[in-house]
């Protein structure tokens, strides 16, 4: 699938693990995914189809967008790439399938306390302080 951003025209990049893994890189976890931060979703995504860095992506869109371009073809092709991923398929089936058990709280396992080391001189400053 390809788009087109300020007259230059790009493929899409499949939603895949290594993409997710990067849209994590780049700040969206991947529960945000279509729901949240949606222009830094666009964003990243077009950055990775572009082979270009996030703030070089930044200024393509600014520019597209003020010469009276939108965001709509991209926003498309990453709703498209995102449905036919095979990747969010199966890991919304392993999901969906799993079974729903209550969570029970664990709490972590004591540790002894350490003693404090506290420098000789921080020591003799506290004390006349």
């Amino acid at each position: 699938m390809k788009f087109t951003v300020n007259g230059k025209e790009y493929n899409a990049v499949p939603i895949e693990f290594e993409t997710i893994c990067k849209f994590e890189e780049m700040g969206i976890e991947s529960e945000e995914l279509g729901t949240k931060k949606t222009l830094s979703t666009l964003k990243a995504y077009f950055a990775m189809c572009a082979g270009i860095p996030d703030i070089v992506a930044s200024k393509e869109i600014n520019a597209h967008v003020v010469a009276g371009g939108n965001l709509s073809e991209l926003m498309k092709v990453l709703e498209d790439e995102m449905e036919k991923s095979d990747f969010i398929k199966a890991v919304q089936k392993q999901t969906e399938e799993a079974p729903q058990t209550e969570e029970v709280p664990q709490t972590a396992p004591q540790i002894a306390e350490v003693p404090q080391i506290v420098p000789s001189e921080t020591k003799s400053e506290s004390t006349e302080a």
